[in-house]
């Protein structure tokens, strides 16, 4: 969960096609670690002030995301 009551991150890290898509692939990447020959978690949910995160224009972290859902950009960030 994404506690931000003044709604500061939303604004901060997940507007625009360039900040949103950052925040994407560090926040997938930290959490599944793709890297690995067996990831971390099957799977993940992200909450924002306790609510789950809708899709926004340049981002979609909506509902679970699991190994499939990983796109190859984030295999491809982390191993640079």
């Amino acid at each position: 969960n994404i506690n931000d009551p003044d709604k500061i991150c939303m604004g901060t890290y997940f507007q625009g096609s360039t900040g949103g898509y950052n925040t994407y692939l560090t926040l997938v990447s930290n959490f599944m670690q793709p890297q690995l020959s067996t990831l971390l978690l099957d799977g993940i949910i992200f909450t924002y002030n306790d609510e789950e995160l809708k899709a926004k224009d340049h981002i979609n972290l909506e509902g679970l995301i699991s190994e499939r859902e990983i796109d190859n950009l984030v295999r491809k960030a982390i191993k640079n």
